[in-house]
């Protein structure tokens, strides 16, 4: 059964997927990571 959760970036279950999809990213991005990773890959709540 799928489930939503509505949440937010404080929600622990939402840093942990950020976390996965970040490593899954860097595998997918190779050495372009490094360049993606610090403009793209934040949490903020909102976003300024």
């Amino acid at each position: 059964m799928i489930v939503l959760k509505r949440t937010n970036s404080d929600d622990k279950d939402f840093q942990k997927l950020v976390e996965e999809l970040d490593k899954e990213l860097a595998i997918r991005d190779g050495e372009d990571h490094s360049f993606y990773a610090p403009q793209l890959a934040r949490i903020c709540n909102p976003c300024q």
